[in-house]
């Protein structure tokens, strides 16, 4: 199953209790908060795992979230 989160700027925070959780406001987040900035893939997003969210910002730009917990 795909995770898809489309954002809609370059750089964001996302919380790492709950991934799909994201604000574009620093004054929003919290203590275990993380700011990502997108990548760029050269050939398209690589498939993604069961475990792994995209958070897709364009066609190939975006970021990919390895759920851990």
């Amino acid at each position: 199953m795909e995770n898809i989160i489309e954002v809609t700027r370059p750089v964001f925070i996302i919380n790492l209790d709950n991934p799909r959780e994201f604000t574009y406001n620093s004054e929003e987040s919290g203590e275990n908060w993380k700011t990502v900035m997108v990548q760029n893939y050269t050939f398209g997003f690589p498939k993604l795992k069961e475990n792994q969210i995209l958070f897709k910002y364009t066609e190939n730009r975006g970021y990919i979230y390895e759920q851990t917990r």
